[in-house]
């Protein structure tokens, strides 16, 4: 999986636990408006279903996991659900689909 691939996870990872905390934060200041609470159920909501496949995929990218290409498109595909997402979506799952998959180390043994 390229390098990039894992930057653009962190950055999608870090921008989207910080829409999840600023909504959490005007749920906890306890608004009044009824349209304001769903608004900021809404997008806390979103701000954690893009937050936890990417965390996901972002620890098997760094781990060199089997499962790195399909977390990262997962992910990629969870930042699509915003406008502003789909800046770290779109690449991510081009890197993700074009990426080699991983060769075996070779065997030093020998025979």
């Amino acid at each position: 999986m390229p390098v990039w691939v894992a930057i653009l996870l962190g950055i999608g990872c870090a921008a989207s636990l910080f829409i999840a905390i600023v909504y959490a934060a005007i749920l906890v200041g306890q608004p009044t408006d009824q349209s304001l609470v769903f608004g900021s159920y809404l997008f806390l909501a979103l701000g954690l279903l893009m937050f936890f496949p990417s965390l996901i995929a972002l620890v098997f990218v760094v781990q060199h996991s089997t499962w790195a290409r399909a977390t990262s498109i997962i992910a990629g595909a969870a930042f699509c659900l915003s406008c502003v997402g789909i800046i770290f979506g779109l690449p991510v799952i081009i890197g993700a689909a074009l990426a080699k998959p991983r060769q075996p180390a070779p065997d030093w043994r020998p025979r």
